[in-house]
């Protein structure tokens, strides 16, 4: 093909306790891309960024996220590399089409021991009814998820105007948080409900701050809000700003979150949101210095969940010793949960 290009590459992560708890997981990344003209086809195991945000976005949805560990901030880190065809058409002085088509359904990966077990897993295994854990639910519930019926794919089109840079997307997949379903009197089902999600974003320069904004909506088969089996639909938002300081400091905050729709409907206690708020909250930011040519630096970064009051704060030290780079991280938590 005339004009054309191909690369490839392999990233691996190799660590005792990948090799000892998952060999398979060594292998992070590995792609492929052809290039001709305007027009990248790529294709590989990969992490992808739609969206605008700097914490888990509601709009970045092809990467499902890790977290078995809490402890990690960085949120290329947590999100795990999945297989995936792409192909890009940039047009214009800063236009782009891209679609994305993931042929095999990975989900976000919950602790189930140790310190970073949500409620919800001790709720199923705090039942102690003989045959039913959440483990046990979970590899039911995956193992139906295989086939060409577990397919995920979307189109996102971005583009600017002076220091504007905007998109729209939409995506049809599968909603990260499992289902649990109860059928009195000791009957549980796991399943992960379709949904179909519309979506813009911006980014720009103003007053001294770099602002970023997603609003979408994530509209689920359980619009009307009835369905005890599925989630309901809801409006997902995030608006954050970070500004450089002297002395090379750098300030971030984000507050994201999501409003269900028909929250009315909820009235059957075996509603898998029944007695939830219909407003969930997310703040989170950082305040951050680098010196000495950018090889020491240190953060404290911090996440609160004012509806529920649980929050978290996490300093962290990097030094850079030649190509390698030393991190001492620590958590501080609190909350009701």
């Amino acid at each position: 093909m005339s004009g054309s290009q191909v690369d490839g590459g392999v990233n691996l992560i190799v660590d005792r306790q990948r090799l000892e708890n998952n060999p398979s997981g060594v292998l992070d990344e590995a792609w492929v891309r052809l290039f001709s003209g305007n027009l990248l086809f790529e294709a590989g195991r990969l992490r992808q960024t739609w969206g605008r945000a700097d914490v888990q976005g509601p709009l970045d949805v092809i990467n499902p996220l890790d977290l078995t560990d809490l402890r990690e901030n960085d949120l290329q880190r947590r999100k795990q590399a999945v297989d995936q065809l792409r192909l890009a058409l940039d047009f214009g002085e800063r236009s782009r089409i891209e679609s994305i088509f993931l042929p095999t359904f990975v989900p976000m990966q919950i602790a189930t021991t140790g310190d970073w077990v949500p409620q919800e897993v001790l709720a199923i295994d705090g039942l102690a009814i003989p045959g039913i854990t959440w483990s046990g639910l979970w590899n039911v519930a995956l193992a139906d998820m295989t086939g060409v019926g577990s397919f995920q794919g979307g189109v996102r089109y971005t583009s600017g105007a002076g220091s504007l840079d905007f998109g729209a997307q939409y995506w049809y997949g599968f909603l990260p948080r499992p289902a649990v379903v109860y059928t009195p009197p000791v009957a549980f089902d796991m399943t992960w409900n379709r949904f179909h999600q519309l979506g813009i974003d911006m980014a720009t320069a103003a007053i001294g701050l770099n602002i970023r904004a997603e609003l979408g909506i994530n509209l689920t088969e359980d619009f009307a809000g009835d369905d005890a089996q599925v989630y309901n639909s809801a409006l997902v938002f995030a608006l954050g700003a970070d500004r450089p300081l002297p002395a090379g400091f750098d300030i971030n905050l984000q507050i994201s979150g999501s409003q269900r729709i028909n929250h009315s409907g909820i009235t059957s206690e075996l509603d898998i949101e029944y007695d939830t708020d219909a407003l969930e909250l997310l703040v989170a930011g950082a305040l951050s210095q680098s010196f000495r040519r950018d090889t020491i630096s240190w953060e404290l970064a911090y996440i609160w969940e004012p509806i529920v009051g649980d929050w978290v704060i996490m300093p962290k030290l990097a030094v850079g010793i030649g190509d390698a780079e030393v991190q001492l991280i620590g958590g501080i938590l609190g909350g009701e949960e």
